[in-house]
């Protein structure tokens, strides 16, 4: 028997916080990925002048960066042309003298070492303290790091901010997945996660034009546009989202950060799907941070003189094929599901595997047309993933685990991602030949998580209809029930927030 329809003012509430949480989840994304963008600008009047050219910052000499003869003449010209049009107006990596190598640790380990780290603590505390103040103040937090570097561009500050922007963007995915869990049923979640998912593809679509941006009117105001967006994300998000009832579940929530987190590895551990979860995420987490990190990089020394028409293109795409892949993803894993429960694990293999020949295609082929059209058909099969993902280990773990479960998951991503822009870092020569390490991280990781994901699907794919709904018994004493065959007994309180949906009852 269905349950009854929602009020509409709840059907209303519900989209608006979805709404609220994806735009700032496009902020949050925008400013990461802000500094791919800022370190590909070329002065608008040197385009010609540095095509083919390798990079090597205005403040050091391309004779210290061991070129041939023809290679450092065309360098130094290409230098010659940035001083006069004075570059550090438009570049982040002139203005702050950042090396490739400089460039690749600032765009991986610095973001990651601190997201890693504070992933953790942010899941623990969702599931305890008041996620919506958490997750606002975390907006707060990464704006105000990126505008800091607008006052005084060098390295090490760089750095700082990259750390300090790690530790706050920890929390957003802790606070926003257990919110939509709470908001949507298990039948529409991966539709939900997906339409969140979207942020993702708008940041990154903003991120990609700011480059366009930094050309026109620098980078600095390009910066600070981001900053002034994610301030007004962070008021919305605390003036509008409820947040969810505390998850302690089967603890009273006096449970240690160390021990929770143990508990959370422990889990996963003992459960092989969410294993098998967690290694064919991070592994197609790996593919798109690295396509991400260095495809700006890639086309402005492979097509120079089609800067702008790259930005325009690859923001449209981003925004138009990513959103599309990740919406009709979630909601296609869903109606399949209806008839076979592995299907949101088959729909992400289906994408992982079906992009490995446009992927190559889109860095083989002779012309910078053919090239994009390529890209659209990467974004557009490969982002199908998350939503359904998501929505798995929602299904897997018990509410007062969720924030933890959700952050130790993002955690092991950037972690194994953040290898995948390190490794091409180190054969980075400065040339468009960047593009064969690119292909072999991307390659790679697009083949071993497609079947990862094969797998996943078959491991769902062996439960029963039955088995796919929660089913309750609660004792005499109304103090415990058990959630599906073989699980562990569970208090009234988790009870409620996976059948009602409500406030906890009263013990």
């Amino acid at each position: 028997m269905s349950a009854p329809p929602a009020p509409r003012a709840a059907v209303v509430k519900r989209r608006i916080t979805l709404a609220v949480l994806t735009l700032v989840n496009s902020t949050n994304f925008w400013q990461r990925n802000l500094l791919y963008a800022l370190a590909s600008v070329w002065p608008p009047n040197c385009l010609d002048t540095c095509e083919g050219a390798t990079f090597v910052p205005i403040c050091s000499s391309c004779g210290a960066a061991s070129l041939g003869s023809e290679s450092e003449d065309t360098c130094r010209a290409c230098q010659e042309c940035r001083i006069e049009e004075e570059s550090e107006f438009y570049s982040l990596r002139d203005a702050a003298c950042m090396s490739d190598a400089q460039y690749g640790l600032l765009a991986s380990v610095s973001f990651t070492i601190m997201f890693a780290a504070s992933g953790l603590v942010a899941g623990h505390l969702t599931d305890r303290l008041d996620a919506r103040k958490l997750h606002a103040g975390a907006v707060l937090v990464w704006s105000l790091s990126s505008f800091v570097k607008v006052v005084s561009p060098n390295f090490k500050l760089l750095v700082c901010m990259r750390l300090i922007m790690g530790v706050a963007q920890g929390f957003n995915a802790p606070c926003s997945y257990p919110v939509i869990a709470y908001h949507f049923s298990m039948a529409e979640r991966a539709t939900a996660n997906g339409t969140y998912s979207m942020g993702t593809y708008f940041g990154s679509a903003l991120s990609t034009l700011s480059l366009i941006f930094a050309m026109w009117v620098g980078w600095r105001m390009t910066t600070t546009a981001a900053v002034v967006v994610g301030i007004f994300a962070a008021a919305l998000l605390y003036l509008t989202v409820d947040r969810p009832p505390q998850r302690y579940g089967a603890t009273d929530g006096s449970e240690t950060m160390v021990k929770a987190i143990g508990n959370a590895v422990r889990y996963v551990r003992r459960t092989s799907r969410l294993a098998v979860l967690y290694g064919s995420t991070s592994l197609r987490m790996t593919a798109t941070v690295s396509l991400w990190t260095y495809l700006p990089s890639y086309y402005a020394r492979a097509f120079p003189r089609n800067e702008v028409a790259f930005s325009l293109i690859y923001a449209s795409a981003t925004l138009v094929c990513g959103a599309l892949s990740s919406s009709v993803g979630g909601a296609i894993a869903d109606r399949w599901a209806k008839t076979h429960s592995g299907a949101h694990g088959f729909l992400p293999a289906v994408g992982a595997l079906l992009s490995i020949g446009p992927t190559a295609a889109m860095f083989y082929v002779p012309s910078f047309s053919a090239s994009v059209c390529c890209l659209l058909v990467v974004i557009l099969l490969s982002e199908c993933w998350l939503g359904p993902c998501m929505g798995l280990l929602i299904k897997d773990v018990p509410p007062h685990m969720t924030g933890t479960q959700v952050a130790l998951l993002l955690v092991c991503n950037q972690l194994l991602a953040s290898l995948g822009p390190w490794a091409i870092s180190l054969a980075d020569d400065g040339s468009a030949d960047i593009r064969r390490p690119i292909l072999s991280v991307v390659v790679t990781c697009c083949l071993c998580s497609g079947v990862a994901f094969v797998g996943l699907g078959f491991m769902h794919g062996e439960e029963t209809v039955a088995q796919q709904r929660p089913t309750y018994v609660v004792d005499d004493d109304h103090r415990s029930v058990t959630l599906l065959p073989g699980r562990d007994l569970i208090n009234t309180e988790t009870a409620a927030l996976l059948a009602n949906k409500t406030d906890p009852p009263d013990k």
